[in-house]
């Protein structure tokens, strides 16, 4: 697709092609992006370039990760087979950013202390890239997770969807996940709508604003 309909015939390793995993984990979608790009500048220029191809998907790749363990691991996977293909990190290091994606791109960062000023400019990172980086590809496997609170525990709980279902406003409803509800509703089928409220809907609709959306809010 990336080819046909952009002209990339080496996906991952154009310039244009800016790619986002915002549930990466270990890396696996990230990785496979990155080693399918070079294999495919391998064979159409020679092994010689892969050097530089590896150079331009650490920057074109990013990742959100919300867990420390599985950032960790992402992180230091990518930027090993960056160094292990001869390519340069970015100046800014490896593009994988500890955050959670469902926040708003438009929150203030929380003020850490001096021993964890370095989450703080993690978060500030991961908020450019969801306020200002175009997206071209958004790829990853989002969880899966339909929340059910029983009556027992009603208010007890924080609900999940974040920014996509809250809004800035932080009001149930205020999101852009009613884009999804409100067709539902006009049908009279909002019955239904219990099964949207599930990790990978709000992924995937936050996925919808970032490629399609958010370039030209």
């Amino acid at each position: 697709l990336l080819a046909d309909h952009f002209d990339a015939d080496f996906s991952y390793a154009d310039p244009r092609v800016v790619t986002l995993d915002p549930a990466a984990g270990t890396g696996t979608y990230i990785l496979a992006a990155f080693n399918h790009s070079l294999e495919q500048t391998s064979r159409a220029k020679g092994p010689g370039m892969r050097k530089n191809a590896a150079t331009q998907a650490a920057q074109n790749l990013h990742g959100f990760e919300i867990l420390v363990g599985p950032y960790a691991v992402c992180h230091l996977r990518l930027t090993q087979q960056i160094l292990a293909e001869g390519g340069a990190m970015p100046e800014d290091g490896v593009h994988v950013y500890l955050t959670d994606t469902l926040d708003s791109p438009k929150a203030v960062p929380p003020q850490y202390p001096m021993l964890y000023r370095q989450l703080g400019e993690e978060h500030q990172r991961a908020q450019k890239v969801k306020a200002q980086t175009p997206i071209l590809v958004c790829m990853g496997n989002p969880p899966y997770d339909r929340q059910q609170i029983e009556a027992v525990d009603e208010g007890k709980q924080r609900r999940k969807g974040g920014w996509i279902r809250f809004g800035d406003e932080g009001v149930d409803g205020r999101g852009i996940l009613q884009d999804f509800l409100d067709p539902k509703n006009e049908l009279g089928v909002g019955v239904h709508a219990k099964n949207l409220y599930n990790d990978y809907v709000y992924f995937w609709r936050w996925a919808l604003w970032k490629v399609f959306e958010a370039k030209t809010a």
